[in-house]
Protein backbone atom coordinates (compact mmCIF):
# COMPACT_ATOMS: atom_id res chain seq x y z
CA UNK A 1 0.00 0.00 0.00
CA UNK A 2 1.62 3.53 -1.08
CA UNK A 3 -0.69 5.12 1.72
CA UNK A 4 2.02 4.04 4.11
CA UNK A 5 4.55 5.99 2.44
CA UNK A 6 2.78 9.15 2.24
CA UNK A 7 1.71 9.04 5.98
CA UNK A 8 5.60 8.73 5.90
CA UNK A 9 5.64 11.64 4.70
CA UNK A 10 2.84 13.60 7.22
CA UNK A 11 5.39 12.24 9.99
CA UNK A 12 8.34 14.14 8.38
CA UNK A 13 6.33 17.24 8.20
CA UNK A 14 5.49 17.14 11.35
CA UNK A 15 9.01 16.26 12.10
CA UNK A 16 10.71 18.76 9.83
CA UNK A 17 8.75 22.02 11.48
CA UNK A 18 9.23 20.47 15.43
CA UNK A 19 12.78 20.77 14.37
CA UNK A 20 12.44 24.24 13.14
CA UNK A 21 10.70 25.30 16.23
CA UNK A 22 13.12 23.48 18.09
CA UNK A 23 16.29 24.73 16.23
CA UNK A 24 15.80 28.42 15.92
CA UNK A 25 13.34 29.47 18.62
CA UNK A 26 13.45 29.62 22.27
CA UNK A 27 10.89 31.84 24.11
CA UNK A 28 10.78 33.40 20.40
CA UNK A 29 14.64 34.16 19.55
CA UNK A 30 17.42 32.26 17.81
CA UNK A 31 19.31 31.26 20.35
CA UNK A 32 22.75 31.14 17.86
CA UNK A 33 22.20 34.84 17.31
CA UNK A 34 21.25 35.45 21.24
CA UNK A 35 24.79 34.18 22.03
CA UNK A 36 26.39 35.92 19.00
CA UNK A 37 24.49 39.18 20.46
CA UNK A 38 26.21 38.92 24.43
CA UNK A 39 29.66 37.76 23.29
CA UNK A 40 30.03 41.00 21.22
CA UNK A 41 28.17 43.46 23.34
CA UNK A 42 30.73 41.73 26.00
CA UNK A 43 33.78 42.50 23.59
CA UNK A 44 32.33 46.01 22.84
CA UNK A 45 31.87 46.61 26.21
CA UNK A 46 35.67 45.92 27.32
CA UNK A 47 37.10 47.90 24.18
CA UNK A 48 35.13 51.04 24.80
CA UNK A 49 35.79 50.69 28.84
CA UNK A 50 39.70 50.48 27.23
CA UNK A 51 40.24 47.24 29.11
CA UNK A 52 42.99 45.12 28.15
CA UNK A 53 40.93 42.30 25.91
CA UNK A 54 41.76 39.41 28.21
CA UNK A 55 41.35 39.86 31.34
CA UNK A 56 38.04 42.18 30.43
CA UNK A 57 36.64 39.67 29.07
CA UNK A 58 37.48 37.11 31.90
CA UNK A 59 36.28 39.83 34.16
CA UNK A 60 32.48 39.85 31.61
CA UNK A 61 32.37 36.34 31.78
CA UNK A 62 31.53 36.27 35.55
CA UNK A 63 28.21 37.80 34.74
CA UNK A 64 26.88 36.21 31.59
CA UNK A 65 25.17 32.70 31.23
CA UNK A 66 27.13 29.40 31.08
CA UNK A 67 27.14 28.85 27.22
CA UNK A 68 28.07 33.06 26.77
CA UNK A 69 30.85 32.03 29.72
CA UNK A 70 32.38 29.45 28.11
CA UNK A 71 32.54 31.54 24.54
CA UNK A 72 34.26 34.63 26.43
CA UNK A 73 36.62 32.53 28.56
CA UNK A 74 37.67 30.58 25.24
CA UNK A 75 38.28 33.87 23.30
CA UNK A 76 39.67 35.25 26.84
CA UNK A 77 42.31 32.35 26.33
CA UNK A 78 42.88 33.01 22.87
CA UNK A 79 43.73 36.45 22.90
CA UNK A 80 46.70 35.46 25.68
CA UNK A 81 48.17 33.61 23.83
CA UNK A 82 48.92 36.00 20.88
CA UNK A 83 46.14 35.91 18.74
CA UNK A 84 44.29 39.20 17.59
CA UNK A 85 40.48 39.30 18.20
CA UNK A 86 39.75 38.65 14.75
CA UNK A 87 41.45 35.14 15.16
CA UNK A 88 40.42 34.26 17.89
CA UNK A 89 37.43 35.05 17.50
CA UNK A 90 37.71 31.96 14.57
CA UNK A 91 39.72 29.72 16.67
CA UNK A 92 37.07 29.82 20.45
CA UNK A 93 33.88 30.20 18.33
CA UNK A 94 33.64 29.44 15.21
CA UNK A 95 29.91 29.09 15.25
CA UNK A 96 29.66 33.43 15.48
CA UNK A 97 28.24 35.22 12.95
CA UNK A 98 30.54 36.15 9.80
CA UNK A 99 29.04 39.32 9.73
CA UNK A 100 30.85 39.84 13.04
CA UNK A 101 33.90 38.66 12.06
CA UNK A 102 34.32 40.72 9.10
CA UNK A 103 33.86 43.89 11.19
CA UNK A 104 36.06 42.68 13.92
CA UNK A 105 39.06 41.99 11.32
CA UNK A 106 38.04 45.63 9.40
CA UNK A 107 38.34 47.16 12.71
CA UNK A 108 41.78 45.57 12.90
CA UNK A 109 43.07 46.95 9.73
CA UNK A 110 41.81 50.61 10.30
CA UNK A 111 43.24 50.81 14.05
CA UNK A 112 39.66 51.55 14.97
CA UNK A 113 38.39 48.22 16.95
CA UNK A 114 36.46 50.11 19.15
CA UNK A 115 34.19 51.72 16.34
CA UNK A 116 34.02 48.06 14.44
CA UNK A 117 32.96 46.47 17.91
CA UNK A 118 30.33 49.29 18.41
CA UNK A 119 28.81 48.51 14.95
CA UNK A 120 28.91 44.73 15.54
CA UNK A 121 27.11 45.04 17.93
CA UNK A 122 24.37 47.75 17.39
CA UNK A 123 23.99 44.65 14.25
CA UNK A 124 23.34 42.43 16.68
CA UNK A 125 21.13 43.75 18.93
CA UNK A 126 19.14 44.75 15.75
CA UNK A 127 19.04 41.09 14.46
CA UNK A 128 17.87 40.28 17.91
CA UNK A 129 15.89 42.57 19.22
CA UNK A 130 12.08 41.07 20.70
CA UNK A 131 9.00 42.44 19.12
CA UNK A 132 7.05 45.05 20.49
CA UNK A 133 3.75 43.58 22.92
CA UNK A 134 1.44 44.40 20.69
CA UNK A 135 3.11 42.96 17.62
CA UNK A 136 3.27 39.07 18.14
CA UNK A 137 6.28 36.92 16.50
CA UNK A 138 4.18 35.85 13.40
CA UNK A 139 6.79 33.34 12.30
CA UNK A 140 6.25 30.77 15.24
CA UNK A 141 2.32 30.99 14.58
CA UNK A 142 3.10 30.71 10.96
CA UNK A 143 5.13 27.88 10.86
CA UNK A 144 2.27 26.06 13.76
CA UNK A 145 -0.73 27.20 11.57
CA UNK A 146 1.37 26.13 8.33
CA UNK A 147 1.98 22.75 10.42
CA UNK A 148 -1.30 22.21 11.59
CA UNK A 149 -3.07 23.07 8.11
CA UNK A 150 -0.47 20.53 6.01
CA UNK A 151 -1.37 17.25 8.66
CA UNK A 152 -5.49 18.41 8.29
CA UNK A 153 -5.28 18.45 4.78
CA UNK A 154 -3.41 15.39 3.91
CA UNK A 155 -5.44 13.47 6.61
CA UNK A 156 -8.64 14.54 4.32
CA UNK A 157 -6.86 13.94 1.11
CA UNK A 158 -5.69 10.59 2.06
CA UNK A 159 -8.27 8.99 4.25
CA UNK A 160 -11.85 10.58 3.53
CA UNK A 161 -11.74 12.18 -0.10
CA UNK A 162 -11.07 8.72 -1.97
CA UNK A 163 -14.36 7.19 0.19
CA UNK A 164 -16.84 9.72 -1.84
CA UNK A 165 -15.82 8.11 -4.65
CA UNK A 166 -16.30 4.47 -3.96
CA UNK A 167 -20.01 5.88 -2.07
CA UNK A 168 -21.29 7.36 -5.43
CA UNK A 169 -20.17 4.41 -7.62
CA UNK A 170 -22.73 2.35 -5.66
CA UNK A 171 -25.53 4.99 -6.14
CA UNK A 172 -24.71 5.51 -9.62
CA UNK A 173 -24.94 9.33 -8.82
CA UNK A 174 -21.95 11.47 -10.78
CA UNK A 175 -20.01 13.73 -8.31
CA UNK A 176 -19.77 17.85 -8.29
CA UNK A 177 -16.60 19.15 -10.32
CA UNK A 178 -14.63 20.65 -7.35
CA UNK A 179 -14.85 17.07 -5.67
CA UNK A 180 -13.81 15.37 -9.07
CA UNK A 181 -10.58 17.80 -8.61
CA UNK A 182 -9.09 16.65 -5.43
CA UNK A 183 -10.36 13.27 -6.05
CA UNK A 184 -7.69 13.43 -8.94
CA UNK A 185 -5.26 14.89 -6.91
CA UNK A 186 -5.80 12.29 -3.93
CA UNK A 187 -5.19 9.90 -6.70
CA UNK A 188 -2.01 11.29 -7.96
CA UNK A 189 -0.59 11.79 -4.57
CA UNK A 190 -1.03 8.24 -3.39
CA UNK A 191 1.03 7.00 -6.73
CA UNK A 192 4.74 6.65 -6.67
CA UNK A 193 5.16 9.88 -8.81
CA UNK A 194 3.37 12.15 -6.11
CA UNK A 195 5.49 10.08 -3.31
CA UNK A 196 8.50 10.66 -4.43
CA UNK A 197 7.54 14.40 -5.63
CA UNK A 198 7.04 15.15 -1.70
CA UNK A 199 9.69 13.09 -0.07
CA UNK A 200 12.00 15.06 -2.52
CA UNK A 201 10.67 18.09 -1.08
CA UNK A 202 10.87 17.16 2.54
CA UNK A 203 14.75 16.31 1.64
CA UNK A 204 15.76 19.65 -0.27
CA UNK A 205 13.50 22.11 2.38
CA UNK A 206 16.25 21.13 5.31
CA UNK A 207 19.08 21.16 2.64
CA UNK A 208 17.64 24.84 1.54
CA UNK A 209 17.46 26.14 5.09
CA UNK A 210 20.83 24.60 5.57
CA UNK A 211 22.49 26.79 2.68
CA UNK A 212 20.90 30.36 3.84
CA UNK A 213 21.68 29.49 7.64
CA UNK A 214 24.10 28.08 7.96
CA UNK A 215 27.60 30.18 9.55
CA UNK A 216 28.87 31.49 6.80
CA UNK A 217 33.39 31.56 6.05
CA UNK A 218 34.96 35.09 6.04
CA UNK A 219 36.05 36.72 4.12
CA UNK A 220 35.81 34.78 0.86
CA UNK A 221 32.76 32.68 1.65
CA UNK A 222 32.44 28.85 0.63
CA UNK A 223 30.39 27.38 -2.02
CA UNK A 224 26.78 26.75 0.29
CA UNK A 225 27.26 30.22 0.95
CA UNK A 226 27.76 31.60 -2.76
CA UNK A 227 24.75 29.43 -3.81
CA UNK A 228 22.22 31.39 -1.40
CA UNK A 229 23.47 34.33 -2.19
CA UNK A 230 22.98 33.69 -5.35
CA UNK A 231 19.56 33.18 -5.02
CA UNK A 232 19.11 36.37 -2.74
CA UNK A 233 20.45 38.29 -5.19
CA UNK A 234 18.64 37.55 -8.26
CA UNK A 235 14.95 37.17 -6.37
CA UNK A 236 13.06 40.63 -6.99
CA UNK A 237 12.19 41.79 -3.91
CA UNK A 238 15.29 39.70 -2.19
CA UNK A 239 17.55 41.89 -3.94
CA UNK A 240 16.09 44.97 -2.83
CA UNK A 241 16.31 44.24 0.71
CA UNK A 242 20.30 42.39 0.07
CA UNK A 243 21.44 45.32 -1.58
CA UNK A 244 19.95 47.71 1.07
CA UNK A 245 20.99 46.38 4.05
CA UNK A 246 24.76 45.33 3.03
CA UNK A 247 25.10 48.76 1.16
CA UNK A 248 24.48 50.51 4.61
CA UNK A 249 26.65 48.37 6.68
CA UNK A 250 29.29 48.91 3.73
CA UNK A 251 28.82 52.42 4.04
CA UNK A 252 29.43 52.26 8.08
CA UNK A 253 32.92 50.49 7.16
CA UNK A 254 33.91 53.01 4.67
CA UNK A 255 33.57 55.52 7.49
CA UNK A 256 35.76 54.08 9.94
CA UNK A 257 38.42 53.90 7.82
CA UNK A 258 38.13 57.37 6.15
CA UNK A 259 38.44 58.75 10.10
CA UNK A 260 41.28 56.48 10.07
CA UNK A 261 43.11 58.09 7.28
CA UNK A 262 42.20 56.02 4.19
CA UNK A 263 41.29 57.75 1.11
CA UNK A 264 38.01 56.15 -0.58
CA UNK A 265 39.25 54.11 -2.63
CA UNK A 266 41.07 52.04 -0.11
CA UNK A 267 38.51 52.46 2.36
CA UNK A 268 35.72 51.07 0.00
CA UNK A 269 38.43 48.14 -1.60
CA UNK A 270 38.52 46.92 2.96
CA UNK A 271 34.29 47.84 3.02
CA UNK A 272 34.58 44.70 0.38
CA UNK A 273 35.52 42.42 2.76
CA UNK A 274 32.61 42.71 5.08
CA UNK A 275 30.48 39.68 5.09
CA UNK A 276 27.03 41.13 3.17
CA UNK A 277 25.92 39.29 -0.49
CA UNK A 278 28.73 38.41 -2.80
CA UNK A 279 27.35 40.41 -5.16
CA UNK A 280 27.09 43.54 -3.87
CA UNK A 281 31.08 43.02 -2.52
CA UNK A 282 31.68 42.90 -6.41
CA UNK A 283 29.99 46.05 -7.06
CA UNK A 284 32.17 47.63 -4.31
CA UNK A 285 35.02 46.07 -5.51
CA UNK A 286 34.75 47.60 -8.48
CA UNK A 287 33.63 51.41 -7.32
CA UNK A 288 37.40 50.88 -5.60
CA UNK A 289 38.64 50.14 -8.28
CA UNK A 290 36.89 52.81 -10.90
CA UNK A 291 38.07 55.62 -7.97
CA UNK A 292 41.27 54.18 -8.06
CA UNK A 293 41.55 54.42 -12.28
CA UNK A 294 40.60 58.17 -12.14
CA UNK A 295 36.64 58.14 -11.79
CA UNK A 296 35.13 60.64 -9.29
CA UNK A 297 32.96 58.73 -6.25
CA UNK A 298 30.07 60.32 -7.84
CA UNK A 299 30.67 58.84 -11.50
CA UNK A 300 31.60 56.15 -9.90
CA UNK A 301 29.02 55.52 -7.94
CA UNK A 302 26.49 56.20 -10.91
CA UNK A 303 28.27 53.87 -13.06
CA UNK A 304 28.29 50.99 -10.83
CA UNK A 305 24.52 51.77 -9.89
CA UNK A 306 24.53 52.50 -6.17
CA UNK A 307 21.72 54.73 -6.58
CA UNK A 308 20.58 58.78 -6.34
CA UNK A 309 21.47 59.10 -2.72
CA UNK A 310 25.17 57.14 -2.48
CA UNK A 311 25.99 59.63 -5.56
CA UNK A 312 24.24 62.95 -4.15
CA UNK A 313 26.22 61.57 -0.57
CA UNK A 314 29.68 61.38 -1.72
CA UNK A 315 29.59 64.18 -3.91
CA UNK A 316 28.47 66.49 -0.87
CA UNK A 317 30.96 64.85 1.40
CA UNK A 318 33.65 65.64 -1.27
CA UNK A 319 32.30 69.27 -2.34
CA UNK A 320 32.56 69.87 1.71
CA UNK A 321 35.20 67.86 3.06
CA UNK A 322 32.83 66.14 5.52
CA UNK A 323 32.90 62.64 4.43
CA UNK A 324 31.87 61.14 7.68
CA UNK A 325 28.49 63.05 8.07
CA UNK A 326 27.34 62.38 4.29
CA UNK A 327 28.00 58.33 4.26
CA UNK A 328 26.45 58.36 8.07
CA UNK A 329 23.41 60.01 5.85
CA UNK A 330 23.40 57.58 2.84
CA UNK A 331 23.94 54.66 5.66
CA UNK A 332 20.77 55.85 7.82
CA UNK A 333 18.66 56.23 4.65
CA UNK A 334 19.13 52.84 3.55
CA UNK A 335 18.86 51.76 7.26
CA UNK A 336 15.22 53.08 7.10
CA UNK A 337 14.32 51.58 3.61
CA UNK A 338 15.42 48.01 5.28
CA UNK A 339 13.62 48.85 8.56
CA UNK A 340 10.43 49.90 6.17
CA UNK A 341 10.18 46.55 3.80
CA UNK A 342 10.68 44.37 7.36
CA UNK A 343 7.60 46.51 8.59
CA UNK A 344 5.73 45.36 5.11
CA UNK A 345 6.49 41.82 5.21
CA UNK A 346 5.12 41.42 8.89
CA UNK A 347 2.25 43.56 8.10
CA UNK A 348 1.27 41.41 5.04
CA UNK A 349 2.43 37.63 5.48
CA UNK A 350 0.13 37.00 8.53
CA UNK A 351 -3.14 38.40 7.15
CA UNK A 352 -1.88 37.08 3.28
CA UNK A 353 -0.79 32.95 4.70
CA UNK A 354 -3.83 33.22 6.83
CA UNK A 355 -6.61 33.86 3.41
CA UNK A 356 -4.68 31.71 1.63
CA UNK A 357 -4.56 28.61 4.40
CA UNK A 358 -8.01 29.93 4.53
CA UNK A 359 -8.95 29.52 1.28
CA UNK A 360 -7.70 26.18 0.96
CA UNK A 361 -9.50 24.48 4.31
CA UNK A 362 -12.61 26.37 2.63
CA UNK A 363 -12.29 23.96 -0.40
CA UNK A 364 -12.16 20.90 1.06
CA UNK A 365 -15.19 21.86 2.83
CA UNK A 366 -16.71 22.54 0.37
CA UNK A 367 -15.63 19.87 -1.72
CA UNK A 368 -17.15 17.72 1.19
CA UNK A 369 -20.32 19.01 1.42
CA UNK A 370 -21.34 19.61 -2.08
CA UNK A 371 -21.34 15.59 -2.63
CA UNK A 372 -23.16 14.90 0.30
CA UNK A 373 -26.25 17.33 -0.56
CA UNK A 374 -26.03 15.58 -4.21
CA UNK A 375 -26.32 12.44 -2.40
CA UNK A 376 -29.40 13.17 -0.34
CA UNK A 377 -31.48 15.04 -3.60
CA UNK A 378 -30.51 12.14 -5.48
CA UNK A 379 -32.04 9.65 -2.63
CA UNK A 380 -35.06 11.74 -2.33
CA UNK A 381 -35.31 11.52 -5.88
CA UNK A 382 -34.94 7.73 -6.33
CA UNK A 383 -38.07 7.66 -3.39
CA UNK A 384 -40.29 9.50 -5.19
CA UNK A 385 -40.81 12.16 -3.02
Amino acid sequence: MLIIPLLLVILLTLLFFALILSRFYISGRFTTRTNDRFVISAIASVLRQHLPVSSGLSLMAEAESVPVKRILLKVSGSVRSGLSLSAALKKSYPRCSGMVMSLITTGEKTGNLTAAANQAEQWEINRTKPLPSHMPNITVYAVILLAATVLASAFMMILIIPKFEEIFRDYDTALPPLMVYFINISNWLITAPGIWLLLGFYVALPLILYLFYRPRRTPVPDWPSLIADWFRWHLPYSRRFQFNIGLSVMLQTIRQAINSGMDIAVASRLAANVDVNWYLRQKMLAFSQAVSDGYSPQSAARTIGFGPVVESAVASGMKTGNMDQALQYAAEYHTALVNRRQTIIRNVAWPAGTVIIGTVVGLLVVACFQPLVRLIDSSIKASGY
